[in-house]
This record gives structure tokens, sequence and C-alpha cells, in this order.
């Protein structure tokens, strides 16, 4: 269309329609950073739970590797947080070699999304070995990038 041909109106409207479209951008600017404040008091909450918990807790990415831990698994696993966060979870919680493919097999039905129950499995400690319950829970986290 030749700069000329456009009559006043075609402008006019070309106007109202980007300044719609700058609203609905700030609109959507708010909602996110409102979105965003509220993702970060969550995930506060959910990392005081995490730390203060007596309850070992370990979090795994769905690839297996350990990305999270609090006080009381440390305690529990013997670990240092150093050597637990980003290790296989197969090779750093303890678990008798004989469990691994029970271990794994539980893994793969997470990841397909089916149920879970708590299942029993031995573990290794300094002064021996003895046997545990374990829980296991999905927590889907989101990572906003900025």
């Amino acid at each position: 269309m030749d700069i000329e041909e456009v009559t006043k109106e075609q402008l006019i409207n070309k106007l109202m329609e980007m300044n719609q479209r700058i609203i609905d951008l700030r609109k959507s600017e708010r909602q996110f950073i409102n979105y965003k404040k509220l993702l970060e008091k969550n995930e506060g909450k959910y990392r005081s739970l995490l730390q203060t918990s007596s309850v070992g807790i370990i979090i795994i990415d769905y690839r297996g590797i350990i990305t999270e831990c609090n006080d009381a698994a440390l305690d529990f696993s013997g670990y240092s947080r150093e050597r637990l966060i980003g290790k296989y979870f197969t090779r750093r919680v303890n678990i008798s070699t004989r469990d691994i493919p029970r271990y794994l097999e539980i893994f793969r039905s997470i990841l397909e999304g089916k149920e879970v129950g708590s299942f029993e499995i031995s573990q290794h400690k300094k002064m021996g070995m003895f046997f545990s319950e374990k829980y296991i829970s999905v927590l889907w986290k989101i990572k906003i990038i900025e």
C-alpha cells in the first residue's frame, strides 16, 4: 500500500490497534510480575518446609540427579551436601545394590505419571544394615527465566 493512498481513517484505525496491543502487553507484564512474586513467596515457604522438616527429604530431578536435600537427609545418610547434590540418586542414597532395580522401576513409574505408594528398602549405614520405609511424591518445580 502506497503511503499516499493511506487514508486518515486507516491511520487512526492502525494507531488504535497498536494502542490496544500496548495496553494488552502492559496488562500481561503486570500479570507476569504478580505471578513471579507469588511464585517467589511460595518457593520461600517450600524451602522453609524442606529445611525445617525432621524427615529426611531428597529432591531428584527427572534425570535422577539429586538437586536438593535437607539437613535431616544429611544426618540420616551421613553424606555432606556437596557429596549428594549433583549425583545420580542410586549412587548416593546408601541403598543396597539389590534394591537399585526396584528404585529404577519406581522412578520410571513416577516419570510416567503413575501413583507410587510407600515402599521399604534396606540401607547401609556405618553401624550395619537396616530397613526403612520410603515415601515418594512428585513436586513440580517451575523456574521462571527472565
